[in-house]
């Protein structure tokens, strides 16, 4: 090879020079018009995920499609692609963008669970934290307007007037919103209870950007926000006279390890409101239409007793207008 290169070099130096030109010309060319490439390859990706965290899929998968066309080797274009696919309901679209994606990176764990999720084959008894991100940063700004006016969306209005009626009215609490998401849970508390603080925490930056603006009388309804997620519930300090969690502890991977967190933030006589899908196949069951875990009444009954939490109320609610049903528990503990 080395050979071959000096003889190439050595008759390159005798060519003409309007051949020796026209080489360097179209050399410095490509080279110039392959960095562009990178360079627009790159660009579009990012303004594919900006696009795709505001909520803006058309816009996304527009840019993730064009990356695809410059370089159809980039798996995390495919990844993404089918992201937007999915949230426009389009599966087998999805299906299939998710299937190359595998085909050029096998590892991708991202693309292993969704994948598993389209062909209702997912068998895990937790969720990836960097999935449930994904998914509420992208609806953070569409979320209350498809719950609320779409899915006619009523579990946090119930969860708050269910807590003020065993809470002393002439009491001040501090409360902490467990997976608050855009403030539904804690600006309907805020309408019923008065609240000393109320501390917000949730995984998602974009909610949380949102519930920032959420006020009540001119000052802020959360007193607090952190990102977070709830496993890592022991790096809060504070304790708490009321708790809620309104359809967040889908995600929980353990639910005895949550609790034994819980116990650490705790006042004498809490009110924990909880909120989950119901499952109709068995203690624990996988939702595939909501992509989290729906539970049992009496696995809720039977894992709270036995972390000494007393249940004041418990009924079944109607989650949404296509007749989801859900589970509201209302505990205590002394």
């Amino acid at each position: 090879m080395k050979e071959k290169l000096l003889k190439f070099k050595e008759a390159f130096s005798k060519a003409p020079a309007v051949i020796r030109n026209f080489y360097t010309e179209t050399r410095d060319g490509l080279l110039e018009t392959l960095e562009k490439s990178r360079d627009l390859t790159k660009t579009n990706y990012e303004l594919g995920l900006f696009h795709l965290e505001k909520g803006n899929i058309a816009d996304a998968k527009m840019r993730f499609s064009f990356v695809i066309r410059l370089n159809k080797q980039f798996a995390m274009a495919y990844y993404h692609l089918a992201r937007c696919h999915f949230y426009e309901m389009k599966i087998e679209k999805a299906k299939q963008a998710l299937e190359t994606c595998l085909e050029l990176d096998p590892n991708n764990l991202s693309a292993q669970y969704r994948f598993k999720i389209i062909n209702h084959q997912y068998n895990e008894s937790y969720i990836p934290a960097e999935i449930v991100k994904e998914d509420y940063n992208s609806s953070a700004h569409s979320y209350e307007d498809i719950m609320v006016n779409n899915f006619k969306y009523e579990a946090p209005d119930i969860l708050a007037k269910s807590i003020a009626t065993y809470i002393n009215k002439e009491d001040s609490y501090k409360a902490l919103d467990i997976g608050c998401g855009t403030g539904l849970a804690g600006y309907s508390l805020a309408q019923e209870v008065s609240l000393k603080s109320l501390i917000g925490i949730d995984i998602s930056t974009k909610m949380l950007e949102l519930t920032k603006t959420l006020e009540k009388d001119g000052n802020n309804i959360y007193t607090e926000l952190k990102e977070m997620d709830f496993h890592d519930l022991e790096l809060l300090k504070d304790k708490y006279g009321i708790i809620l969690a309104c359809l967040s502890l889908g995600y929980v991977n353990d639910f005895s390890n949550f609790y034994k967190k819980l116990d650490k933030l705790v006042k004498n006589g809490v009110i924990f409101g909880i909120v989950v899908l119901k499952s109709n196949a068995g203690d624990i069951e996988f939702n595939y239409d909501q992509a989290c875990f729906a539970y049992s009444a009496k696995f809720l009954k039977e894992i709270s007793q036995k972390f000494n939490w007393d249940i004041l109320e418990e009924k079944e609610i109607v989650l949404f207008c296509n007749n989801t049903k859900g589970l509201m528990f209302i505990l205590t503990k002394k």
